[in-house]
Order: structure tokens, then sequence, then C-alpha cells
């Protein structure tokens, strides 16, 4: 509806899109920068950029994603993706997963996934970090893994990480906590 597009722009170089359209990107973003405005009703962020491999930065302004369910390779792929900084603007109070969100975001040296708000009901991190293979400082003081179930691969492939401090995780419903191997089949 026109409602809609006045409520909630995605900016992609010279287009407008209304809400809703979110795996329209899924491997075929063709510019480096995406910029999301007034997203006040976004539900399933869920391969929105998957495989898009020239997006470099992302944006929310004045966005609410509180009631995003899953963002589940979110930015799987995203090989030239290298500045993170928009997790500052996630709310991810209804998310349940984050399986594969930076799986292969192969240009992603830092991040700080204790920026991410209300996390206390993602379920699996599976793949969350598998391959960000220039990763080589990562954050997690203060990221809510308390109903994780699921930590499967979440740091595999990441020859550049010399150093990591996961004391502050909590396991504690965890049924996969093989952080370094393969998922179970």
């Amino acid at each position: 509806s026109m409602n809609n597009r006045q409520q909630c722009s995605v900016v992609e170089a010279y287009y407008i899109l209304p809400e809703g359209t979110t795996t329209a990107y899924y491997g075929c973003v063709p510019t480096q920068h995406v910029k999301f405005i007034n997203c006040k009703a976004l539900t399933n962020m869920a391969q929105t950029f998957q495989d898009a491999r020239s997006l470099r930065y992302l944006e929310f302004e004045n966005c609410d994603t509180s009631k995003v369910t899953s963002f589940k390779n979110f930015c799987w792929g995203c090989q030239s993706l290298k500045d993170v900084s928009f997790l500052k603007d996630l709310d991810c109070s209804s998310c349940t997963s984050m399986e594969g969100m930076f799986y292969g975001a192969s240009s992603v040296e830092a991040l700080d996934l204790s920026l991410l708000k209300n996390t206390n009901k993602v379920e699996t991190l599976n793949r969350m970090l598998n391959n960000c293979n220039s990763l080589s400082y990562l954050n997690v003081n203060g990221f809510d893994t308390s109903g994780v179930t699921n930590f499967s691969s979440f740091l595999s492939g990441i020859p550049t990480m010399e150093e990591l401090d996961l004391s502050s995780f909590d396991v504690t419903n965890t049924v996969h906590t093989s952080l370094l191997t393969a998922s179970p089949k």
C-alpha cells in the first residue's frame, strides 16, 4: 500500500522499495550501500542479503527491529561487507535465530556482538560467524546467550582469531556446544 511505502523505505542506490521485499535482495544487491529508513513493522530478515557479494555497508535509520523473529543467513556470503556498526541499531527482542547471520562475511575484521540488544530469546547461533576468515577481534561480553541451545560451528573457519574470551557465554540450555567444529547431522 502507499501508506506502507511512506512509512518504510529501503534505499538502495536509486531505488526505494516498500517494506516486505526483504528476500528480493537475495544474491542481487548491485550496490555497496543499503539504508533502511523508518521501518517500523519488520518481522523477518532471514536471507535478506544472502549472497549479496557487493554489499559493503548497511544502515538502519529510525527503524524498529523488535518484532523480527529471524536474522538467519541475514548477511550470509556478503564477502565485501566490512562495516557492521549497524548492529547497534538492532533490537532482537523477538529473534530466535541468528544462524549463519554472517557466514562467509570474509571482509569483516572486527565484530562487537555486545551491541545487539535483547538477545535473550535467541536459540540458535550455529554457523553465525562460520568462515569469517578475516575476523581478528570479537567482543561477546554482554551478548546474552541464556536462551541459546545450538552453538554448533559458531566460530568455525576463522584462522585469524588469536584470542577470545567466552567466559560471559551462558551455555546452560545448550544442546550443541561444538563452537569450533562441524554442525551435527
